[in-house]
């Protein structure tokens, strides 16, 4: 194996490694009263500076689209994107896949819904969300990527739990 490659996979692992410690402990989160801000999308957008990959951002949340600009991700709107289980799920898939297919070597897609349906405690709704993200994003996507030709990794994972019951972000493993 070349020194690029050696080199290449040292850093896939050590982000990978961070998104694991920032997922799992309480290093992850930054409190700020009654809420607690994950910041799991760092180690991600920091990877796609570092690795030099082009990368893409697709988020109803401005902060998060702020912060990928910041690192050179590529800013995706999805007409009718929000922040809540009315969010245009099948948008946000299909912009994935257009990003990937043009000029992206790889999107981060950000879907709100759960989370504030947990903050709401709207039970049926956060189910709902769930079955849209899979049917409507990772479902697509999945299906697109296996025929792409190329070789492919997806990472799907919640950034932090906001159960019902508490109406607010946890530290408790996810």
């Amino acid at each position: 194996m070349n020194h690029n490659k050696v080199h290449t996979l040292v850093l896939y692992a050590l982000f990978v490694g961070m998104i694991f410690v920032l997922a799992l402990t309480p290093i992850g989160y930054i409190a700020t009263g009654a809420i607690e801000i994950t910041l799991i999308h760092i180690p991600v957008i920091l990877g796609s500076f570092f690795l030099g990959v082009r990368g893409g951002m697709i988020s109803a949340v401005d902060l998060l689209h702020g912060i990928g600009l910041s690192m050179g991700l590529r800013s995706i709107p999805v007409e009718g994107a929000t922040g809540n289980f009315h969010t245009n799920f099948k948008g946000k898939g299909e912009a994935a896949i257009q990003a990937l297919s043009t000029d992206c070597d790889f999107v981060y897609i950000h879907v709100e819904a759960p989370d504030e349906c947990g903050h709401q405690a709207q039970l049926k709704e956060k189910i709902w969300s769930i079955e849209q993200i899979d049917e409507q994003i990772v479902g697509p996507v999945l299906r697109w990527l296996d025929g792409c030709g190329e070789e492919w990794a997806v990472m799907v994972m919640p950034d932090h739990p906001t159960p019902i019951a508490v109406r607010t972000h946890t530290r408790t493993p996810i």
